[in-house]
This record gives C-alpha cells, sequence and structure tokens, in this order.
C-alpha cells in the first residue's frame, strides 16, 4: 500500500509540476502582452500629444493667416483711398497747374524774347551813336 501511496503522491506531484509549468507559461504570457500593452499605451499617449500640438500649430497658423488677410484688406482699401483722393486732387488741381504753367511759359518767352529785343534795340542805338558820330566828323 506504501507503493500505492508513493505512486498516487508521485502523480499529485507530477500534475501539480505540469499545472505550476502551465501557470508560470501563463505567467509569462501575461507579462510579455503588459509589456506589449504598456508599449502600446505610451505610442497612443505620445500619438495623441503629437496631434494636439499639430491641432494647436495649425490653429496658431489660421489664426496668423486670418490676421494678414484682415490687414491686407486694410491695406488694399488704404491703398484704394489713396488712388481716388490722389485723382480728385489731380483733376482739381490739373486747371490750376496748367495755367500756372502757361503763365510761366509765357513770362519765359517774354522775357527771351525781351532779351532779344533790348539786344537789337542796343545794337541799333549803338549803330545810331556810330552814324551819328561819322557824321560829325564828316
Amino acid at each position: 500500500m506504501e507503493d500505492d501511496d508513493k505512486t498516487v503522491k508521485d502523480l499529485i506531484i507530477q500534475g501539480l509540476n505540469k499545472v505550476d509549468s502551465k501557470v508560470e507559461k501563463v505567467a509569462d504570457k501575461c507579462d510579455t502582452i503588459e509589456k506589449i500593452q504598456a508599449v502600446m499605451q505610451e505610442a497612443q499617449t505620445h500619438h495623441a500629444e503629437s496631434i494636439t500640438e499639430l491641432h494647436t500649430t495649425q490653429k496658431s497658423m489660421n489664426d496668423i493667416l486670418a490676421n494678414n488677410t484682415r490687414s491686407l484688406e486694410e491695406h488694399m482699401a488704404q491703398t484704394k483711398m489713396i488712388k481716388d483722393l490722389t485723382m480728385s486732387v489731380n483733376a482739381r488741381l490739373e486747371p490750376i497747374e496748367q495755367e500756372r504753367l502757361k503763365k510761366q511759359a509765357v513770362k519765359e518767352f517774354l522775357k527771351s524774347s525781351g532779351l532779344k529785343w533790348t539786344k537789337i534795340l542796343g545794337a541799333m542805338a549803338t549803330l545810331v551813336g556810330i552814324a551819328i558820330a561819322i557824321a560829325k566828323f564828316v
């Protein structure tokens, strides 16, 4: 009977060893799965942070683009206003400017032609004076 007890005991120990071995294998697989899950969780967290950062950057760039668009629209409106004002001023000043230019041209013409006539008359007076001086001697 002792042999039977020993055999039963050995069989129970062998069974327990097999169960223990299987439990260790399952525990190792659970550890591996936990490690993989931790790596995947870290990657997911990093990915979520990257997406959040990209979203923040995109929002900032959109805000800058909107500000630049508003600034450009204001600049274009101001440029149009300045152009219209310049055209209006030119339309009002053009007749005055043309009149001034005409007067200046007439003054310069009279001045230059008057100087010519003065020179001609001076030369004629000189000739007459010379002619009178010669006539006195002759």
